[in-house]
């Protein structure tokens, strides 16, 4: 009986020694996720575009050393210049058409998709983030207002 009780305990150290690994494992894909979710991030601002008149400094997209970006023949990424278009203006514009309301996200996507605009989903979030921290816009109950109506 103590020579099974011994192989029992030898197991459960076993299996102690595993579950470390395993939370050892799972923090470096954590980390690996979070690194890939930033240059996600960077890409889509990167393939987005960003208007003339903000500062470029601001964002410093940084990828893999081994990216390989592939597009097949018939794709083109045409960029906010090479269709005439300023897209956080664009986003403005929405907003200061919602009047006194503002305007959600899902208004602001509603608006860029009849104008016909070319634009990841995601950047209308961007813009709005860096609209709010210059103080243009404000969230008030999910829809974003003008802080300067014009």
């Amino acid at each position: 009986m103590a020579l099974g009780t011994e192989i029992l305990r030898n197991e459960l150290a076993d299996v102690r020694k595993k579950l470390a690994q395993a939370k050892l494992d799972l923090e470096e894909v954590q980390i690996r996720l979070g690194k890939l979710q930033q240059q996600q991030n960077a890409l889509t601002v990167l393939l987005d575009g960003r208007d003339e008149s903000e500062d470029r400094s601001e964002v410093t997209p940084t990828l893999p050393e081994d990216f390989q970006p592939t597009l097949g023949a018939t794709e083109h990424i045409g960029s906010a210049d090479e269709m005439g278009v300023n897209k956080t203006e664009a986003i403005r514009q929405i907003i200061r058409e919602g009047g006194a309301n503002g305007a959600t996200p899902t208004d602001i996507w509603q608006g860029i998709q009849k104008r016909k605009i070319q634009m990841h989903r995601n950047y209308i979030y961007a813009v709005l983030a860096r609209l709010a921290e210059k103080n243009e816009i404000r969230e008030h109950g999910g829809r974003y207002l003008l802080t300067q109506p014009q």
